[in-house]
């Protein structure tokens, strides 16, 4: 009996032993090798993933596929690369994805942090395009955003002849003016954006879109950076649960500098600061809970002066006491080449009391700066003849600076408070001698030098002494080849004369691409080479009336 029991448990074990270790050889042949456990370290190859999308765009006219990697991620991990794109070639980005994965986006930077195309549809493939005029190098990046698994990133370059095949084949989203599909749940809301953007001027790069839930019974808060420089716009569009909101912006130190006012249910923001900051956005309903579309866009250097002249742009810079903020005054103005700054006055301001102040301007090109302190908030800064004509018009929360280019003569400054009232000191700096064509065209003259103080100052008149007047009739062009060589920048400043409004100004590369940038009485872009010289043709044109321009172009390092 016990031989028969020791028999049982001996069959028993040899059975599970058997269980635990599996076969003796291989099951799978020769990938097995000799039948141990390997680990293998080959990368992830990205070519099978993009190979369907690579053969529709080769069908189209594309060439060869550049794979840049593949990899398993999880939700908001993304790969990139940076890359170089020929002078005259456009290049097609392609960002795919494995079957776990339900949302990808794909986004181009230039070497400078600017988005220059984005694809944010909530799908799993994405596609965009660049063509010329571009940067010689730019960084392509895919990110993965619902969903985790295997994604793959690769470019194809693409002659300009062949560009529009293969974004119809294969749906290429992004481009300057066109849907980037983040809000596509959201019908009409591009086409909204790129109409408000259209009115107020200027050119927008898309930093944020999400959808935000809301609530009664408390706001919302978004966090929004406000870089130095340069303005935010921000736009708030309900659903169709939302009968009416409240939308507050606060700065830092937690004080209201922009509340969104009806009409209609839309709430609209243009933010500028002097200074790096971050703002926060507070939302909520009135009545009922539902969700809002918030679309942020950022403007380039100075595009405060480019804005139209009927849009209401809320001030956010940041102020010290009046004593401090001359020392950074002039601490920033000492390289100027003016003569020493006379001080014109010292005053305080009042809301809703806005302050006139006469003053002598010399003959030459005078730099009037407004310094506010705490507590003043943002502020307006007007310069009148004594019969009634603008000069110059500016606005700021530590800092306004103003310029009249023209004969000697009197003039009244008027200074009013938006929020808070407080303090402001008035200097003025001199240069006796600037070029002819400033002293001829005085308002024409302040516009280009308040454009090129706003993106480069602080400037004196001696900074724009290539300036040229440029013809243009009604509704016509005026076209010049430009060319900046390898490794430099070239600023363009385009200034009204008249009073015609919309200056548009559009640069246009080999093979009919093109960019438009467009601003009231003003506008500026600065174009940068590589390796190689650029070469474009530029064109300058007013949306309405007739009115000459002042036109300045200047050479500056990469």
């Amino acid at each position: 009996m016990n031989a028969l029991r020791r028999l049982r448990f001996g069959l028993l074990a040899l059975a599970l032993g058997t269980i635990a270790c599996g076969p003796s050889h291989p099951a799978d042949g020769p990938a097995a090798g000799n039948g141990k456990l390997r680990v293998v370290a080959d990368a992830v190859d990205p070519v099978p993933l993009l190979r369907p999308a690579a053969q529709i765009a080769a069908a189209a006219g594309a060439g060869t596929l550049r794979p840049i990697a593949a990899a398993v991620l999880g939700e908001g991990d993304q790969l990139g690369s940076f890359v170089q794109i020929p002078a005259g070639e456009c290049m097609l980005a392609l960002a795919r994805a494995g079957r776990s994965v339900r949302d990808v986006d794909l986004i181009v930077y230039s070497d400078g942090g600017d988005r220059l195309a984005a694809d944010e549809a909530p799908e799993p493939r994405a596609a965009v395009m660049i063509c010329p005029p571009h940067p010689r190098r730019v960084y392509v990046a895919a990110r993965l955003v619902t969903g985790p698994g295997m994604m793959a990133l690769g470019v194809m370059p693409v002659p300009l002849a062949k560009a529009e095949a293969v974004a119809r084949g294969l749906g290429v989203r992004g481009r300057p003016g066109e849907d980037t599909g983040k809000l596509s749940a959201w019908p009409g809301l591009e086409a909204k954006i790129r109409e408000r953007r259209s009115a107020i001027g200027s050119r927008w790069e898309d930093v944020r879109r999400v959808a935000l839930p809301l609530d009664p019974r408390a706001y919302t808060t978004l966090s929004v950076p406000l870089p130095a420089g340069r303005c935010l716009d921000v736009l708030v569009t309900p659903n169709s649960e939302i009968g009416g909101i409240d939308a507050i912006v606060l700065d830092e130190a937690g004080r209201v500098v922009a509340r969104g006012k009806p009409p209609g249910r839309d709430r609209a923001f243009i933010l500028c600061s002097a200074f790096e900051q971050t703002l926060t956005l507070l939302l909520r309903p009135r009545s009922s809970t539902g969700v809002v579309a918030v679309v942020i866009a950022r403007s380039p250097l100075g595009a405060v002066d480019e804005l139209n002249g009927r849009a209401w742009v809320d001030g956010a810079s940041p102020v010290v006491p009046l004593a401090q903020a001359l020392t950074r005054h002039q601490v920033r103005t000492k390289g100027l080449r003016m003569k020493p700054a006379k001080k014109l006055a010292a005053t305080a301001v009042a809301v809703g009391a806005p302050k006139t102040l006469k003053v002598e301007l010399q003959r030459g090109c005078s730099r009037i700066d407004l310094v506010g302190g705490t507590p003043l908030g943002h502020f307006t800064a007007a310069l009148w003849s004594l019969d009634g004509r603008l000069l110059s018009r500016g606005q700021g929360g530590e800092l306004a600076t103003l310029f009249y280019c023209g004969a000697a003569t009197a003039a009244r400054l008027e200074v009013g408070a938006s929020e808070r009232g407080g303090p402001v000191a008035v200097e003025a700096r001199l240069d006796a001698v600037p070029s002819q064509v400033l002293l001829d065209h005085p308002l024409a003259a302040a516009r280009l030098l308040q454009r090129l103080e706003a993106s480069a100052g602080p400037v004196d008149a001696q900074q724009a002494a290539a300036v040229k007047v440029v013809r243009l009739a009604a509704a016509a062009r005026s076209s010049q080849v430009i060319e900046v060589p390898a490794g430099r920048c070239q600023q363009v400043v385009a200034a009204a004369v008249g009073s015609a409004r919309g200056v548009q100004l559009r640069l246009v590369g080999k093979g009919g691409q093109e960019t438009l940038h467009r601003g009231d009485q003003a506008v500026s872009e600065q174009l940068c080479a590589g390796d190689e010289k650029m070469s474009l043709r530029l064109e300058l044109q007013v949306a309405s009336g007739q009115a000459d321009l002042l036109l300045l172009r200047r050479l500056l390092p990469r």
